[in-house]
């Protein structure tokens, strides 16, 4: 299947090349490696969260959620969180519970299944591209920002594990495509399954080899259906059991989606999701800052733009320049960056850990492209856009990636730090209620502060994700008034209905009512808490400082302000 030269075949580059990128792509991500634990990570060395979920649902939030309190009264009462992933959950349980508190080994996990995820990766694109164009197409996608998170966050393993076995399962359904001996197909399924029981995100195989026997394939119609059934039923299967057991994601907030029960919210995400992600492949441009506010929300959507006007460019100049084989890999190659995006879309943050296979498709189209471009004439033009889109792949993604990286070793000694020396006085058996407090340290505060001191409480709410200062001020015995300039709770990311003027939020304690808002969301919310004076039964903290420490709770009437400061920026020393 390869278009490769004979000369390109005998360079004997290759294990210099292979080696380099591997080590160039875990260098970018060492920074994050080297980091602690973090957000979800804290969750999963609690020991009660061992108890409630076992080795094989680390990624079924549930029971957890609704049983510690941690959704706080702003979310829905048919929250659902359900992953089906025992095999990425297990290689969780031996990191958390068996091999103890030290990260390293959860790391090196992860760089370990890194190594295999790159190592399909090239024999895949060395089977479909020539020597040059496959080395191009590995740098691009070994380099790229896609990786910062799955490769540095422990919890985040499951995607680079399902992404290795979902492409040496491509790689090997290739093979039976080519070769036709039934050990390949069978060696394909398996590691498909393997695949789909790691991560969910596992079922764009799917999708890319359908792609494939769409467009790539020269034989039959009926032997192209014929080739691809064991895959769809495999796939079938899959949603099924999926669907039949009550996985999945429902009113989960904007965040993620669910495209069966909410095809609207899906399929209006398609687009902006879309553009998002080629915003990641093109130039490393977080996904996730597509929930951010104002205009920063729009900065991976123009970027997504702009690297695809700048590949489809590329790809009608290189056309006079590609046989007819290539031609064709090319174009089922892109079809198969289109369709193995979709599990992706299933989230409004967009990001690259979901679209493993994806970004190796693009990848494949940009070595492609590009190597075809610099076997042209040289001019001016074709320079200009030979160095866009280096600049792009070679430069500013691998920067992204470190600076993203490196956030991470900020993220995790600042949550260290709450947990080490926050100052709680909550007596035993009390309500903590957090008056401020980004939505992270909101759901991971009481793991933090149970790991590194020991505290535990009733229960655990935070009232607000402010996006400004707060005042507080005591209107009733038992209720207090906050309001700020600016929004709070980041209602477009967390929430899944509309909060309006004067309705009741009533879940048991404590009790909202919203008393004004802007178009955004909520701008002042009473909260009525029982027993508000009462230090055995209620302990009230306000997150300041880079800790969390104890509210003075004001007088009746009395108003103070609490400044805004986040718990995932590093606070100023």
């Amino acid at each position: 299947m390869s278009s490769g030269s004979a000369a390109e075949a005998k360079t004997g580059r290759f294990p210099l090349w292979v080696i380099a990128i591997i080590v160039g792509s875990i260098a970018l991500s060492l920074p994050a490696i080297l980091a602690g634990y973090w957000l979800d990570d804290y969750w999963r060395m609690d020991t009660a969260f061992h108890e409630v979920e076992g080795p094989l649902a680390y990624y079924d939030y549930l029971e957890w959620w609704i049983g510690t309190d941690s959704l706080h009264w702003w979310g829905h009462p048919d929250f659902m969180i359900r992953r089906l992933q025992p095999l990425g959950s297990l290689s969780l349980f031996f990191d958390f519970k068996v091999w103890g508190s030290n990260p390293i080994y959860g790391h090196l996990q992860s760089v370990l299944w890194f190594v295999l995820l790159l190592l399909g990766a090239l024999r895949l694109l060395r089977t479909l591209l020539s020597l040059r164009a496959a080395h191009l197409a590995l740098a691009i996608f070994a380099l790229g920002e896609i990786h910062t998170m799955p490769l540095g966050w422990i919890s985040a393993r499951c995607h680079v594990m399902g992404g290795a076995l979902s492409i040496w399962a491509v790689v090997y359904y290739l093979a039976w495509r080519q070769r036709g001996e039934r050990r390949d197909l069978v060696l394909a399924l398996l590691l498909l399954v393997l695949g789909l029981l790691t991560v969910e995100a596992s079922i764009a195989v799917a999708a890319m080899l359908l792609a494939y026997e769409l467009l790539g394939s020269t034989e039959s119609r009926r032997q192209r259906a014929l080739a691809f059934a064991p895959i769809a039923l495999v796939g079938a299967a899959y949603l099924i059991l999926h669907t039949v057991l009550g996985y999945g994601v429902h009113h989960a907030t904007p965040a993620y989606i669910n495209p069966v029960l909410e095809p609207g919210l899906y399929l209006a995400n398609v687009v902006p999701g879309m553009l998002a992600l080629l915003g990641v492949f093109s130039f490393g441009i977080p996904g996730f800052l597509r929930i951010m506010p104002g205009g920063i929300g729009y900065v991976p959507m123009v970027a997504g733009l702009i690297g695809a006007i700048l590949l489809l460019g590329a790809l009608l100049r290189a056309r006079t320049r590609l046989d007819p084989a290539q031609r064709r890999q090319l174009k089922w190659l892109g079809l198969a960056t289109i369709l193995s995006i979709a599990p992706a879309l299933a989230s409004t943050m967009t990001e690259g850990r979901e679209a493993l296979l994806a970004g190796l498709a693009f990848a494949a189209v940009a070595g492609l492209s590009l190597r075809a471009l610099l076997s042209m004439p040289r001019s001016w033009h074709r320079l200009a856009h030979v160095s866009l889109l280096c600049f792009g792949f070679f430069f500013l993604s691998p920067l992204m990636r470190v600076g993203q990286s490196a956030s991470y070793i900020g993220m995790s000694k600042t949550q260290e730090r709450i947990g080490k020396e926050s100052r709680i006085d909550c007596a035993p058996g009390a309500r903590a209620f957090l008056l401020n407090g980004d939505f992270p340290l909101g759901l991971y505060a009481p793991q933090l502060l149970g790991r590194h001191q020991g505290i535990d409480v009733a229960s655990w709410d935070l009232l607000l994700d402010p996006q400004a200062d707060i005042e507080v001020t005591r209107s009733d015995v038992d209720t207090l008034t906050i309001s700020s300039a600016k929004t709070m709770i980041a209602e477009h990311l967390m929430l899944g209905y509309a909060m309006g003027v004067g309705e009741v939020f009533d879940r048991g304690e404590p009790r909202a009512t919203i008393l004004e808002r802007s178009e955004r969301g909520p701008t002042k919310i009473a909260f009525t808490i029982q027993h508000l004076d009462d230090r055995a039964r209620t302990c009230l903290l306000y997150y300041g400082d880079g800790i969390i420490q104890p509210a003075t709770i004001p007088a009746l009437g009395e108003t103070v302000t609490i400044p805004l400061e986040m718990s995932l920026v590093p606070p100023k020393q």
